[in-house]
């Protein structure tokens, strides 16, 4: 439905307010625009009923139409042209990050523009601009502080948080200021955790870690669930002890959390155990003719309670399957003899059911 001219004339006022930094985004504007609009609605019931949604979208259009731009908005061709002149600025050397550039342009953005700007956003496009000038970012020389930061990151990298690269190179580069772009923080990130002796929060990787777990896995003898975990956690704290080794020789320091935890350690031995063929996981061992055998007699007893439609039967059997299982030394869970009997497990059907 298309807007009529007082009700443009007011959604311009509260657009410009807007623009002012009197409202932080075009959402939080909405309300006291579409409270005036239905003030002038009361005066002339032939303007039709608006939605908050439907002012709010045309308070970000009407941004858009008169060239302003506010906190949440798109960048102006005249921002973008204030923030290029200040990336040249710090191409010339004349302040010493990217950082200092973009604090000494906010301000121009602010007073020459009308915008409220960030100085997160301002960082960024400072960057994108300079890349677009064929200058890359590989270029640009690490100063101590800044290794200090990536090497901060790349730790918590290490411990697990951030979970990616990608998630750690961003977070770092935001706190660089922009400086440095996201494809040169990532090559520094393996660099730094080779000299520092440790690896990759994911996944068991390194040569030393996959020797010591089919070590432990071909030590284990039995098929007991006790037995594969005390391995588990003996193999657990040798990893651990190794790591901290490793980062005392390399860093000079105390070693952080390698982001190893025992549970993870358990199942990558077990996993390593099934590959060798030295253990076979519990989802994936094969019924026994001996275990068929009870089985099929519960199955038995199961289709002469066909009649009962509730799973009160099933339950019941695969309760008393698991209970034989056990007196004759099979190790079983209530789900895996549940799923067993499923197949014997079939209500009948009533005469009125086509």
């Amino acid at each position: 439905m298309n807007w009529t001219q007082p009700e443009l004339e007011v959604v311009s006022r509260f657009a410009r307010s807007l623009a002012e930094g009197k409202y932080r985004s075009a959402g939080e504007a909405a309300p006291d625009c579409l409270s005036e609009l239905e003030a002038l609605r009361e005066l002339n019931p032939s303007h039709p009923r608006r939605s908050l949604i439907s002012v709010r979208a045309r308070l970000g259009a009407q941004c858009r139409t008169l060239g302003l731009g506010y906190a949440l908005s798109f960048w102006t061709p005249a921002e973008l042209r204030t923030v290029k002149r200040y990336a040249r600025e710090f191409l010339a050397g004349r302040f010493p990050t990217m950082r200092d550039a973009a604090r000494a342009c906010l301000p121009k953005l602010t007073d020459e523009l009308g915008g409220k700007r960030t100085l997160e956003g301002t960082c960024w496009h400072m960057a994108r601009a300079i890349r677009a000038m064929g200058v890359p970012a590989d270029d640009q020389e690490w100063t101590k502080a800044e290794l200090k930061v990536l090497d901060r990151h790349v730790r918590m990298l290490h411990c697990g948080r951030p979970w990616t690269v990608t998630q750690m190179a961003e977070e770092c580069s935001r706190a660089l200021g922009r400086r440095h772009s996201l494809q040169a923080i990532r090559g520094r990130v393996k660099p730094i955790l080779r000299q520092m002796g440790l690896p990759r929060y994911h996944g068991f990787s390194e040569p030393f870690e996959r020797e010591l777990i089919e070590r432990y896995a071909r030590g284990v003898t039995t098929d007991d669930t006790g037995a594969w975990h005390a391995a588990g956690e003996a193999c657990h704290k040798e990893l651990e002890a190794e790591y901290a080794r490793r980062a005392r020789s390399a860093t000079g320091g105390a070693s952080p959390d390698y982001g190893r935890t025992p549970a993870r350690t358990y199942a990558e031995l077990l996993r390593v155990a099934a590959k060798l063929g030295l253990h076979t996981l519990r989802h994936q061992r094969r019924w026994s003719e001996e275990e068929k055998r009870i089985c099929e007699s519960w199955g038995r007893w199961l289709r002469g309670h066909r009649a009962n439609r509730s799973n009160a039967p099933l339950t019941q059997a695969a309760q008393g399957l698991l209970g034989d299982l056990t007196d004759k030394g099979f190790r079983r869970s209530l789900s895996a003899c549940s799923q067993r009997l499923s197949k014997y497990h079939e209500p009948q059907r009533s005469a009125h059911a086509r």
